[in-house]
């Protein structure tokens, strides 16, 4: 194969996006008034979003289906501050016949969450027909997730399969989702992609070492690995400035699956993991009593 899933690994942008599927750790006020404009068009809806004020630096989109399970499709920032300018946003990655409801979450650089209300439900006419479980997202079967707390790396094993129905898949990054229970932080952060040429060697175990990936604000607190998710980017021209937007799948979940001790492989009571940097970065405590 091309190289160790571990280096590669890390060729990641170390960049981990505050999509923050659930909330932050930051002030969560009341939904706002207004609700979102939704439109159909030709492959989905189209979702238009104005920013609340000039302090708005980003907007996640929320949806929500029939069965009532919200997933976080995307954000929009910009380079400069957001405009009172209105910004589109599709979703196309819908299913036909289901009903989708969205609302926006607009994060202020005074370090405020704020929401619209839902939008009105409505049916995705020009979504796609299929019953595969895994339309859009990795499919995992019997994963197994190991982990050496001594050197703080996961093994992943288990039966993977690629998205069926994602007609630009060539477009999509993969990410890692670890989430900071305690504090309701959320971030996916950028791993090798998983395609058809290293899916086989992933899926049979590969290694990732948490201190090449993980944020610094993920050491020293419980956290958890939430899954794997794709994502693309688009840049876009906006009136004054341009406009980045993420588009994300829904998260294929690991909370179902256990994590084993790599030294025992017995399973771990806990869930959540702690990755220390109390040994410093370069070395390890040798002082004396």
């Amino acid at each position: 194969m091309k190289n160790r899933f571990c280096n590669n690994l890390i060729l990641f942008l170390a960049v981990s996006f505050f999509f923050c599927f659930s909330s932050c750790n930051l002030e969560v006020e009341s939904p706002l008034e207004k609700s979102l404009d939704i439109e159909e068009s030709q492959k989905g809806f189209t979702i238009a979003l104005t920013p609340i004020s000039d302090y708005t630096d980003y907007i996640n989109i929320f949806r929500k289906d029939s069965s009532g399970k919200i997933v976080n499709i995307g954000l929009v920032y910009p380079e400069a501050e957001l405009v009172n300018n209105v910004y589109v946003f599709e979703d196309t990655y819908l299913l036909k016949g289901e009903k989708y409801s969205y609302q926006a979450r607009y994060h202020t650089t005074k370090g405020e969450y704020k929401k619209s209300a839902w939008s009105t439900e409505l049916e995705a006419k020009n979504g796609i027909e299929t019953e595969a479980l895994n339309p859009f997202n990795y499919g995992l079967e019997n994963t197994k997730i190991i982990y050496d707390k001594i050197y703080n790396t996961l093994t992943l094993k288990g039966d993977w399969t690629l998205p069926q129905n994602l007609s630009d898949f060539d477009n999509f990054d993969t990410a890692l989702v670890l989430s900071i229970p305690s504090q309701k932080i959320t971030q996916a952060i950028q791993i090798q992609k998983i395609d058809s040429s290293n899916i086989s060697e992933i899926s049979s175990g590969k290694e990732i070492k948490l201190k090449d990936i993980i944020p610094e604000s993920f050491y020293d607190v419980n956290f958890t690995v939430d899954g794997l998710m794709l994502f693309k980017k688009e840049t876009v021209s906006a009136s004054e400035n341009k406009l980045r937007k993420v588009y994300c799948t829904e998260i294929a979940s690991f909370l179902d699956f256990p994590i084993y001790d790599a030294e025992t492989d017995t399973q771990l009571e806990s869930k959540e993991l702690n990755v220390s940097l109390k040994y410093g970065e370069a070395g390890f405590d040798c002082s004396t009593y």
